[in-house]
This record gives structure tokens, C-alpha cells and sequence, in this order.
């Protein structure tokens, strides 16, 4: 069919266009295709975009850490179920088609996301993760982590949106903020003066409130000795208690005297406890220091009082004992009549000897105790032996009071004995064996015969966490380790049967939080026994003890890693060196000598030596860098890289050239070993190597997991690593797996030191798909602002 030309005429056998519509429909033509071809090739910059991180994206998908949407033209066109969880909604299709930016993204927040969006959009392919706040379902803000890249969806240009709830986080934060604001009110406002001290004895820290009490400014005593502050005749007390302070000891609060800048002695009571570092190292002592003046005065006033206490009780009905330590200092006229000890026989002997043998101990501990200043029961009921070897039970009534100027005791007796007799003749076995569990610190429980709990210790609650009576009626098994069950079961199935010897039997313990608890259990069969009837089982948690357990084995083992190495490793290096001296010696002896080609047994000696000295030293530096004696710093990459570099200025019969450069200054925190961290890639480069060899050494920014790190290449064009003992190079730089003849200490004080900065180290082809063109180590280090 043939046009119509606008004249509206068959054009004849030819179809006829008029020349402008030509022209118009070309131009249109072109500009499609043009369309066409930019849109192509936006889609295989998506598709590669998706490539490229489809590692990420699969990792998110599969561990179902993160929520994940896609957004197409600003709405949601796929969200998983961890993601709708996120956004409170009860499934994934309760959020499909939702506007991102009007229904989820927090208003304060738009602007943001527009704008990444809008980079994304403009040739970036992803946006680093960032904080956000989202609007759930139920009009609640949730804060997240959000992480997005563009890529393809079915077809059509698409963005890929990573996120996590951290509100628990935010939480925790905003919870810590709080609190170091509360601990900076209390020092700012308390009436005690608050202090720091480093072990030389130097004072690194003291609260404003000091001019009041001594009339020295916080800046006239920090970085003084204390010794400057405190009464010399005080000096030999006062070293002996920071001395067992800085050991870890424990050390009760006690008094003292201080130097005001008047010259005036001050009284005061000081309790310290120690400063660690994050390994637990004793680095310092804290204190609380407080003005005892008025309470001195109050001593004075007590002296007083006590003759007239001496007087009252002389009189009283009650037996009252007065004592210092395990000694008393003073007891009245009815003591001698309840215990049947005279006066001065009560005063030489040592306190409590009347007490029952059964109760003799814990009336001495709740004693001590108490003189120490801790927390105890002030009445409770002993049973008593007197001297004729008459028994009965007094209740006691006590309490601390000032006595010469120093703590006492003092007990108030009275006799309940026939009241206890009645008592006595009531209780049932049951009340007692039930009265003993209830105030155990373990965990015990009772099993019927069908291995039903049906009692738990009130200590349960306080370890485990689950409320009162949950337990009862369930089967100990649902709260034991999967992997332990049958062990247990066998275990607990001898108690039944009366073959286990109460043998204890560790495994783990599930807690209320769904956390699982190291234990110890020990079962006693009392089926038959009236009160009981059941099988008892006495847990303990033994996690402290298993650290401590593994601590000592960690400690023992390096320990005679470090004997071994220095007495077989190192005597061996020896050995080979002075085999070569020998040769070279027995040489010279018969020719006189030593000629060109004996040369090289002393360069052989020589090397030995040297690798003897390096493992000395590698060995040295791990176990200073495991002890913590070096002190963090911040460190330009670069400046520590030239010096590494300059170990190397010359290195005889070899060609070895060795570049580095770098696009910005980098900073970081570490120690001064991050320069052997260098050196060892170096001189490993070099000592694996033959004939001329050139090294080149970058340093740039990259952006991993969000955080920004300086990367440093070390590559060589030597022999390379082959792709088998890559493999497993990194699985043995660990002190044990380095043991073989002292091979691998360089890498492995290289891994040491950073996993110690929180980086991160592996080794790749500098050709890729090609090892025998050299190797690459990479160290990625957390790089900071200077």
C-alpha cells in the first residue's frame, strides 16, 4: 500500500514522503537508538554493579543477618522476612509496595537518602553504611544500619538496601553516656576527695574538692608524690598497704594523716581499690579520701563515754562481751556466770572458745567479718559449751562500737536454751534438711524417681535467671547441652542404681536468657529418706575455674615453648655455625688460608648466627607484645615504611631495589613494632629470593565493612608462593605451630601484631592466576585522623 502525500493523492506505483517528514523521522530514529544504546549501557554497569558485589549480597541473603529490600521507582519491590520483622510487620507482603521514602525512611532522614540516592544514581555503585532511622509498621522508630548499592531487578535499574536493627546498641550507648555523666557529677560535687596514682607513687589525677580540705589547687599536687601530701611517720604503713594494693590484694579502708599547705595535720580515712588496663594489669591505685576531723573529735568524746559504759553494764542481766580481733578486751559480771569462766580467764583466752565446736566457726568468721566492715546478721542463735561441759544456746545481739580508739565488737548474750530445747523437740528432719539447701550458694535440686524436678534452691534464680517454680515438673534434660545429654544421663542413671560414688560430672547448663553455663554436678541417691525421697543434685558453675584452667595451660605451654626454643632451636643454629668455623679453621691450619671458594663457609656461619639473632629477638618482642609493654601511638604508615626501608640500604652480592609510594599521609594507632611488621615482609621477600629483585610498596585508603583502613602492598617479582602452601600459611602462624625449627617467627610476629592493631593480613599472587611472578602480602590497617 502505497502513502498518501498531504495533497491526499496516491502517489503511484512509488510511495512519496514529503523531504521535512523525511528529515523529522530520522532525527527521531537516531535519537532512540541513542536512547537505546545509554540505556543498554546503564544496564551492563547495574548488571557488573551486581556482579561485583554479589558475594555481599548472597552473604546478607543466606546468614539472614540483615534486613533487605529492593527499591524500583522509590517503592519496595521486595523485602525478606528478617527485614519486614525489622519493620514490625508480620510479613514481608504487609510492606511490598510501600513508598521507601514517605512510609519507611524517618522524615529527618529523607534529605539524606535522597542525596544517596542521587550519587548512586550519578555513576556511584554503592554508598557506605550509615546510621538511619526507620518508621515501623506501627508508627514505633527503629534505628538501623544501612548499607546500598544499585543493581538489576527483573530487567530494571534497581537499588539493593542492607539494613540492621541497632536500637539495643543505640541503647547501650546513649545508657553509657549517662553514666559517665553521673560518674563526672559525683567526682565534681562529693564532699570526699577523689585521686589517682600511677606505681611510681605520682599522683595522675585529683578532684577539685582537694583546696578545701588541704588548700592545695588540683594543680599544685598532680604529678607529685604523695609522700609530698602525708605525714612522714605515716610513710611506713601507708607503702606496706599500696604495696599489697598494687599485687591485687585486698586492703581494707583505714585512717591516716595529712599535710595541709598551712602545715597543719589533717586526719583522714582512705579507701583505694587498683587500676587495671584492658589485659587486667595492675597500672595504678584510685582512692577516696575523706576528712575525719569532726569524727576524731567524736572519738574523744567516746572515750568518755565508755567509763560510763563499764558502769551500766556491770549491773546488767545480759552477758555482754566486748572484743578486738579474737581477743577480748572486756566482758561484765554475767558473762563469768553464763560461761562459767572467770573474768581473767575470759581475757587471756581466745574468744569464742566457749562457743559450741559446731558453731565455733561461723561465729568467728561473721566476726571477722564484721570488724572488716562488711555486711553480716547482727542476731542470730549459737549453741554454747561452758566450762563444767554444760551445753545450751544463747541468742546473740550484735554490734561495732569505738573502743580505745579503735573497732570493737560487741555481743550482748541472752540464754534461750529452754526455748530452743522446745523448739528442737518439734523440727522435723524435713525442716532442716530444707532450711540447709535454702541457703546454699549452689544450685540444688530434687528429682523424684521418674527424674522429675520437684525441688530447686532459691540460688537457682540467681544464677540461671529463670523465675520461681518454672523448673518444677520438667525434666532436667531440657536445660542441659544437647551434645551433654547422654552423658549426663548415664551418669545420673548410676545414682539411681547406687553405683556412682558421687563422681562429678561437668557439662552445660541452659540459662533463662537461652546463654549455656559451665556446671559441676555431684548426685546423691536419698530415695527412702523421710523429708527427701528423691535423688539430690548439687551444681556448681565452674566457668571462672575452667578460664583460669585454660589460662595456666596457655601460660604453661608458651612457657615451654620459650625453653624449647631457646634450648634446641637456638643450640642447633649454633651447631651448623660453628660446623662451618671448624671447616674454615682446619682449612687455614693446612693451607694457610682461605681461598674463594672457602670463603662461603664463613658466610654460612655468618647467616646462622644472624638467624639465630632473629629468632632471639622475634621471641623477645612476642613475649613483650603478649605482656603489653608497648604503649599505643599514632604513627604515619609512611614514615614507619622509610624506616623499614632503611634496614635494607645495603645488602651484599644482591641487586635489590626496592620503591615505595603512597597518595596521602596515612595515620594509625599502634606501637613502635609495627615497624618490624615491614621489616620482616622485606627481608622475607629477600631471604626467598635469588639475584636481582625489585619490591614495590604502596600505601592507599580503602573502605572495608564500612570502616576506613590504610592498605600497604608488599609484592615482589621473586619465586612466589605456590597456591597449596598458601592455603595453609596463615592457619599456622600461631607460637606452637611455629615451633619446627624456628621457621615462620617472622610471619607469625607480623600476625601477632596485626590481629594486636585490629587489621587484617593475607598473602595473593602479584600476578593473577600466576605465582611464580611473585607475591603480594597485604596489610590492612584501621587508618584514624592525625
Amino acid at each position: 500500500m502505497g502513502l498518501k502525500s498531504e495533497s491526499g493523492k496516491k502517489s503511484g506505483s512509488t510511495s512519496i514522503v514529503d523531504s521535512g517528514d523525511k528529515d523529522r523521522i530520522i532525527a527521531e530514529l537516531k535519537a532512540r537508538n541513542k536512547e537505546l544504546e545509554e540505556y543498554k549501557a546503564r544496564a551492563e554497569r547495574l548488571e557488573a554493579d551486581l556482579r561485583n558485589n554479589e558475594d555481599t549480597t548472597r552473604q546478607l541473603l543466606e546468614q539472614k543477618l540483615y534486613g533487605v529490600w529492593v527499591n524500583v521507582d522509590g517503592k519496595i519491590a521486595y523485602i525478606n522476612e528478617v527485614g519486614a520483622k525489622i519493620l514490625g510487620a508480620s510479613s514481608p507482603g504487609e510492606v511490598a509496595g510501600k513508598s521507601v521514602l514517605d512510609e519507611i525512611i524517618h522524615p529527618n532522614y529523607r534529605d539524606i537518602v535522597r542525596d544517596r540516592i542521587k550519587a548512586m544514581s550519578h555513576g556511584g555503585s554503592a554508598v557506605p553504611m550509615i546510621e538511619e532511622k526507620y518508621v515501623r509498621v506501627d508508627g514505633q522508630v527503629v534505628d538501623v544500619d544501612v548499607w546500598a548499592m544499585r543493581f538489576v531487578y527483573k530487567g530494571e535499574p534497581a537499588i539493593f538496601v542492607a539494613f540492621k536493627d541497632i536500637t539495643e546498641r543505640k541503647r547501650a550507648e546513649e545508657a553509657l553516656r549517662e553514666s559517665e555523666e553521673k560518674y563526672r557529677f559525683l567526682v565534681e560535687n562529693s564532699k570526699d576527695v577523689i585521686w589517682k596514682m600511677d606505681l611510681q607513687g605520682r599522683l595522675t589525677f585529683i578532684s577539685s574538692n582537694v583546696e578545701r580540705v588541704t588548700g592545695y589547687r588540683p594543680g599544685e599536687m598532680v604529678g607529685k608524690p604523695i609522700w609530698d601530701f602525708i605525714a612522714p611517720e605515716c610513710h611506713g604503713s601507708i607503702k606496706e598497704k599500696l604495696l599489697k594494693r598494687m599485687r591485687g590484694e585486698d586492703i581494707p579502708p583505714y585512717a591516716t594523716w595529712i599535710i595541709n599547705k598551712a602545715g597543719d595535720l589533717i586526719p583522714i580515712e582512705v579507701a583505694t581499690t587498683a587500676i587495671t588496663d584492658r589485659g587486667g594489669r595492675i597500672v595504678g591505685v584510685q582512692g577516696i579520701s575523706r576528712d575525719i576531723t569532726e569524727r576524731k573529735r567524736a572519738e574523744e568524746a567516746l572515750r568518755e563515754s565508755e567509763r560510763k559504759f563499764r558502769v551500766l553494764t556491770e549491773t546488767s542481766p545480759v552477758a555482754i562481751f566486748l572484743y578486738q580481733g579474737e581477743k577480748y578486751v572486756y566482758v561484765n559480771p554475767m558473762a563469768e556466770v553464763l560461761t562459767g569462766y572467770s573474768r581473767d580467764e575470759l581475757l587471756t583466752m581466745d574468744a569464742w572458745d566457749w562457743i559450741h565446736p559446731e558453731f565455733k566457726f561461723m561465729v568467728k568468721e561473721r566476726s571477722r567479718k564484721r570488724q572488716l566492715g562488711k555486711k553480716v546478721p547482727n542476731q542470730y542463735e549459737v549453741k554454747y559449751r561452758a566450762r563444767d561441759g554444760r551445753e545450751g544456746w544463747v541468742d546473740f545481739a550484735t554490734g561495732l562500737i569505738e573502743y580505745g580508739g579503735k573497732p570493737a565488737g560487741l555481743a550482748a548474750t541472752f540464754d534461750v536454751t529452754k526455748r530452743k530445747l522446745a523448739e528442737e523437740a518439734v523440727r522435723t528432719a524435713d525442716v532442716r534438711f530444707r532450711s540447709l539447701i535454702q541457703n546454699s550458694s549452689d544450685i540444688i535440686r530434687i528429682l523424684d524417681k521418674e527424674e522429675h524436678i520437684i525441688y530447686e534452691s532459691p540460688s537457682s534464680e540467681k544464677i540461671l535467671g529463670y523465675p520461681p517454680g518454672y523448673t518444677l515438673g520438667k525434666s532436667p534434660f531440657e536445660f542441659i547441652h544437647p551434645d551433654d545429654r547422654e552423658r549426663v544421663r548415664n551418669d545420673l542413671g548410676e545414682v539411681y542404681e547406687g553405683t556412682n560414688p558421687g563422681t562429678p560430672t561437668e557439662f552445660r547448663i541452659r540459662k533463662a536468657d537461652g546463654s549455656y553455663l559451665e556446671v559441676e554436678s555431684i548426685g546423691n541417691n536419698m530415695i527412702g529418706i523421710r523429708g527427701v525421697d528423691g535423688i539430690v543434685i548439687t551444681t556448681r558453675p565452674i566457668t571462672e575455674r575452667k578460664r583460669a584452667e585454660k589460662a595456666l595451660k596457655e601460660a604453661k605451654a608458651q612457657a615451654e615453648l620459650y625453653v624449647d626454643l631457646m634450648g634446641h632451636d637456638i643450640n642447633n643454629m649454633n651447631q651448623v655455625s660453628l660446623g662451618f668455623l671448624e671447616l674454615a679453621h682446619n682449612i687455614i691450619e693446612l693451607e694457610g688460608k682461605l681461598g674463594e671458594d672457602n670463603i662461603v663457609l664463613l658466610d654460612k656461619a655468618m647467616n646462622s648466627l644472624k638467624d639465630s639473632s632473629m629468632l632471639i629477638e622475634s621471641v623477645r618482642k612476642i613475649q613483650q607484645e603478649k605482656m603489653g609493654l608497648y604503649e599505643p601511638q599514632v604513627l604515619d604508615v609512611g614514615t614507619v615504611v622509610g624506616d623499614a626501608i632503611k634496614h635494607f640500604d645495603r645488602i651484599p652480592k644482591r641487586d635489590i631495589k626496592i620503591n615505595y609510594s603512597q597518595d596521602d599521609h596515612y595515620f594509625i594507632k599502634a606501637n613502635s613494632l609495627l615497624k618490624d611488621v615491614f621489616i620482616n615482609l622485606i627481608g622475607n621477600a629477600i631471604k626467598h629470593s635469588k639475584g636481582p629483585l625489585v619490591i614495590n610498596i604502596r600505601a592507599c585508603q580503602v573502605i572495608a565493612k564500612g570502616k576506613r583502613y590504610c592498605r600497604v602492598e608488599v609484592e615482589d617479582n621473586g619465586s612466589g608462593i605456590p597456591d597449596s602452601l598458601k592455603a595453609t600459611l596463615f592457619d599456622r602462624l600461631n607460637l606452637a605451630a611455629t615451633r619446627a625449627k624456628g621457621k615462620g617467627f617472622g610471619l607469625c610476629l607480623i600476625k601477632i601484631l596485626v590481629d594486636d592493631y585490629h587489621g587484617m593480613f593475607w598473602v595473593e599472587d602479584r600476578v593473577k592466576g600466576d605465582h611464580a611472578q611473585g607475591a603480594r602480602f597485604v596489610v590492612l590497617l584501621p587508618a584514624i585522623e592525625k
